[in-house]
């Protein structure tokens, strides 16, 4: 993840019961709403990547490309494990070899590899963990619940891998990230 630490003077406002607005330093105005989304007040674009932002009490919250954030570290500074939600992650891939058996495991590792590649877009590439802790973990997880496979008469096969929201948080524990 492409972290920018940015130094904000906060001005603990509440908009709504719950929510916080403060001021960045570039005069747009970012509110965290307490359902842990947020809007940007000023001109502001947003993020296209997560972003950490350090707040002048301690605290650091990462805004997330899909108006979702959280807290890096609460009040006491502790830092906190940095999750994105995950919505869903899946991956296909497609392959044509002797066997369709051959086949079969190409495509998979295909569609293995282009969920390691979903998973780094969606934490960002450079805190992302790397393929050798991915790999493994989406190989395991993906078991015959979350594997769809067909296979054509000329021996070629597509296989799609598909994680839910509770799948992805299994995959991210089992990568102990």
């Amino acid at each position: 993840m492409k972290q920018l630490a940015l130094i904000l003077f906060v001005f603990l406002n509440l908009v709504d019961a719950g929510d916080l607005s403060i001021d960045l330093d570039d005069g747009n105005s970012l509110i965290l709403h307490e359902d842990r989304t947020w809007t940007m007040h000023g001109g502001g674009a947003g993020v296209r990547s997560s972003m950490t932002l350090e707040m002048s009490d301690g605290r650091s919250v990462i805004l997330h490309s899909d108006k979702s954030w959280e807290y890096v570290r609460n009040d006491s500074g502790e830092v906190l494990r940095k999750r994105p939600p995950i919505a869903r992650l899946s991956g296909s891939g497609f392959a044509r070899k002797s066997s369709s058996h051959e086949s079969v495991d190409a495509a998979r590792q295909e569609a293995v590899r282009r969920v390691a590649k979903s998973l780094r877009k969606m934490l960002g590439e450079a805190d992302s963990p790397p393929d050798s802790l991915l790999i493994p973990c989406i190989d395991i997880l993906a078991d015959e619940s979350r594997v769809a496979r067909s296979i054509a008469s000329d021996g070629s096969a597509e296989v799609r891998i598909q994680f839910g929201a509770s799948d992805a948080q299994d995959l991210l524990d089992c990568i102990e990230w």
